[in-house]
């Protein structure tokens, strides 16, 4: 039996969820990171029929806060493996490799779930680098549509390991010098 009267029913108009970080903790890979507003998913729930819109936030919500847990799981792995600056927001992450190359890798918000969800936005190289090849092993890592920052930078270090490495040009030492 149905509510009797519009007192009995439910109609979210209004929610404030007071997120706590998230946080994980994979061999030193500590990685934190804010749970997002819903205020989103309220107003959208506004338009939906009765049931449907409570329905629609929590499960919605809880998409979010399980992706994000996902994402902050995958970029502690990240973390532990290569050296690595995650923004506040875990959207942009930034490495550095040993080869003499750094990139900045933009990760979505459906990352690790969705292919194509991280993606190579900037690429550099010190100690003789050439742009040009560094574009190119950009463009084929982006072509593959990774899920996750650590799949991407796995195949990205396959890649550069697969190019001649330019020469680096040898410093004197003090000795060397007289």
């Amino acid at each position: 039996r149905g509510p009797s009267s519009k007192a009995e029913r439910m109609i979210i108009s209004n929610a404030v969820i007071d997120g706590k970080k998230t946080i994980t903790d994979v061999q030193d890979g500590v990685v934190t990171a804010e749970i997002p507003s819903f205020d989103d998913l309220v107003k959208l729930a506004r338009g939906l029929p009765q049931k449907e819109d409570l329905q629609f936030v929590v499960r919605e919500a809880l998409a979010r806060i399980c992706g994000l847990e996902s994402r902050v799981e995958e970029l502690a792995r990240l973390r532990s493996k290569y050296l690595t600056k995650i923004s506040a927001n875990t959207d942009e992450v930034i490495c550095s490799l040993d080869e003499g190359v750094t990139v900045v890798i933009r990760v979505l918000a459906d990352s690790p779930r969705v292919p194509g969800s991280v993606y190579i936005e900037k690429i550099v190289g010190i100690c003789g680098w050439e742009q040009s090849v560094l574009d190119a092993v950009k463009d084929i890592v982006n072509k593959e549509m990774h899920r996750g920052a650590l799949e991407l930078m796995d195949v990205l270090v396959r890649e550069i390991n697969a190019r001649e490495k330019p020469d680096t040009p040898k410093l004197l030492s003090r000795k060397e010098k007289h």
